[in-house]
């Protein structure tokens, strides 16, 4: 098991770098079936973390903006029904991460656009980043375990089941 200094160094990523928090869940979820606590997982694996954090492996993504996420606090206060959709949205869709300080602008902008509220103005829409892609090869070092090829992850950073068609495939 992981030592408690091992556990805190990921405690302290987190606080530090907002965006670690879901890099951390999309790495727990893809590895350690769901166990987001570093002292109940292997050393190697808390360790491998942090050494795919350290080395830039891990795509740092264009975070939820405090408009975005006043937004999200404002529906829910004013539609009571809203608090219920934002925890089913989170679970099936955020690694079941709450804050949307520490999500993907691009989730946090859908569940407001789902939710038929138009979104703070952001970024013009070329300029911020996506979360399918560049997490879907980010978490290929995850998958391929000793190098391998790159496998294609979805947004959840499980393996797709399907690979998508080749453009040069007939229909």
């Amino acid at each position: 098991m992981t030592s408690p200094e091992t556990a805190q160094k990921v405690r302290e990523l987190q606080k530090s770098e907002p965006a670690a928090v879901w890099q951390w869940h999309v790495f727990c979820d893809a590895q350690a079936d769901g166990i987001r606590d570093p002292e109940r997982l292997p050393a190697s694996l808390v360790t491998r973390f942090l050494s795919l954090h350290s080395s830039g492996v891990l795509v740092r993504m264009h975070l939820a903006a405090d408009g975005m996420s006043k937004a999200v606090r404002q529906l829910q206060t004013t539609d009571p029904d809203t608090l219920r959709r934002w925890s089913g949205f989170c679970k099936s869709e955020c690694h079941g991460i709450l804050n949307p300080r520490h999500l993907p602008a691009d989730l946090v902008h859908r569940f407001l656009l789902t939710n038929r509220v138009r979104p703070p103005s952001r970024e013009p829409e070329d300029q911020v980043p996506r979360v399918t892609p560049e997490l879907g090869w980010s978490l290929s070092s995850f998958h391929s375990g000793q190098g391998g090829s790159p496998r294609r992850s979805s947004v959840r950073g499980t393996p797709r089941t399907t690979s998508p068609r080749s453009r040069s495939q007939p229909n």
